[in-house]
This record gives structure tokens, C-alpha cells and sequence, in this order.
């Protein structure tokens, strides 16, 4: 399925500026984390950009959703698992480790070739604390806000983004209509699964507007050995899929607007 959208160009990206990029990063073995693990993870990652900032004891709840056949879907807490979080210097962006995974996070974009320098740090550090053997998952998210007030209704997306990823929003009778949206597809192939999730909703920087939200998870699922490098070579994988999928949310002429060169 993945192959049936163009390459985009690798000399550029053509993206809006990314509120939220994550990476995350898991193993099989889980060892409980000690306070110590903490002042080390904070040590291993100074020389990343996390210097001199608080490290911050954290918590992370995952939710385990059930299907009743013919029913209904129910949901669930599952267990809390307790980490250790720095941030960087600037505030732009944090790092997080748990017993058999971690997160990084960044709300300024820098390009990815140095998110990934970043990504090799994370894993580096994961790496010489925790010692895992075998990786069972990566992703990637890029969570993207098109705002502008000129956006005064749905309608006005119409000749940026592609009908596809439009819903209800390129429906004649209803494109005016509504002031709030929210779409959810699912795509899998082999062990690389990516949701996109794309919504209209009332601006919060701009009154009257209406903002347009995509939303790109991609994942790898493959069992593998735990390197630095695998991981950073499976989240590059990942991000040209991303990229393929931001050249097929956004028309081409609106593409040539958001250019980023050596992004």
C-alpha cells in the first residue's frame, strides 16, 4: 500500500512547521528503574542539549480497549508505570525513560537529520543504562496545525489539502456546516502500521477561524536486535513514509509554499 505513493523529494520537506514531533523506543527485557537510573540518564544526555535542566520523576498509563461482538468498545486503565523525564535546556522538548521504553519529544522541529542525532542519544543512553537485547518497537509522530485567520470556515482548506483527507469537508452540502471534525485511518502493511488522524476545529490563536489538524503516527513492529544504529535507521524508514503521506495530505501548490530546504 505504502508503495503506491510517490518518493517525495529527499532535497526537501514539505511540511508545515510540526507542533509535536515524538519518537518512542521499545524493548522486550524490564528491569525497575532506580533513582539512580535517573541522575544517569539525566549525565548521559547533557551533552544532548538537556543540560541544566530539572530531572522530573513521571508516570505513564497505557489503556487496554476491548471489543464486546456486537456491542460496543470498553476501555480500561492498565498499569502505571513510573520514569524518569529531562528536558531540554530550552524547553523545547524532553526525554523520558521507563522500564522497557522511552520517549522523545520536541515542539520545535529541527529537521531530521538532527532528530535523529537526537534519537541516537536517547537509544545510546537507553542503551548503557538498561542494556536491552531485543527492540519490539519504534514510532514516529509528527502532529501538524495549518492556522491562518483567514480560515473563517472549513471551505477555505479546500485548495490545500486533498479531497481524500478532507471527510465531510469536501461534501458541497455540508463543507460550511459544522465547525468541528474529527477523522481516524488506519493502515497496515507487514510490520509497519500508520494511523492519520485529521480534524477541523475552532482556532484558538485566531478567532472565528477554524484550524485544520493532521495527525501522523507511524510505527515498526518487527522483533529485532537492540542496536543504536537499527533504531535510528527504522525511525528514518519511518519518516520517509511520513513524508510520502504529508505530500499526499497537501495539494501540490500549497506544498511549494512550505519548502524547507535540508529539512
Amino acid at each position: 500500500m505504502f508503495n503506491k505513493l510517490p518518493d517525495p523529494d529527499l532535497a526537501t520537506l514539505a511540511r508545515p512547521p510540526a507542533q509535536l514531533v515524538v519518537f518512542g523506543l521499545s524493548w522486550e527485557e524490564e528491569r525497575p528503574l532506580r533513582p539512580s537510573d535517573g541522575i544517569s540518564w539525566q549525565r548521559l544526555l547533557a551533552a544532548s542539549g538537556f543540560e541544566g535542566a530539572p530531572l522530573q520523576k513521571v508516570q505513564q498509563q497505557t489503556v487496554n480497549i476491548s471489543g464486546i461482538q456486537g456491542r460496543a468498545f470498553s476501555m480500561s486503565p492498565s498499569e502505571i508505570r513510573e520514569g524518569w523525564q529531562v528536558a531540554r535546556s530550552d524547553q523545547s522538548g524532553h526525554a523520558a525513560l521507563y522500564a522497557d521504553s522511552c520517549t522523545l519529544e520536541r515542539i520545535t522541529y529541527p529537521g531530521f537529520d538532527a532528530f535523529a542525532d537526537e534519537i541516537r542519544a536517547v537509544a545510546g543512553a537507553a542503551q548503557e543504562l538498561l542494556n536491552p537485547s531485543i527492540r519490539t518497537r519504534i514510532s514516529l509522530r509528527y502532529a501538524n496545525a495549518l492556522s491562518t485567520p483567514e480560515a473563517t470556515s472549513p471551505s477555505y482548506w479546500r485548495e490545500k489539502v486533498s479531497p481524500s483527507f478532507l471527510s465531510l469537508g469536501s461534501d458541497d452540502r455540508l463543507v460550511d456546516d459544522f465547525s468541528r471534525l474529527l477523522s481516524i485511518a488506519d493502515f497496515k502493511e507487514g510490520d509497519t502500521g500508520v494511523q492519520v488522524r485529521f480534524a477541523f476545529q475552532p482556532d484558538a490563536v485566531f478567532p472565528n477561524a477554524v484550524v485544520y489538524i493532521f495527525d501522523i503516527e507511524a510505527t515498526n513492529g518487527a522483533l529485532t536486535s537492540f542496536t543504536i544504529e537499527s533504531c535510528v535507521e527504522a525511525a528514518r524508514a519511518l519518516n520517509k513514509l511520513a513524508r510520502k503521506l504529508f505530500n499526499a495530505i497537501l495539494t501540490p501548490t500549497y506544498i511549494e509554499t512550505l519548502k524547507t530546504p535540508n529539512a
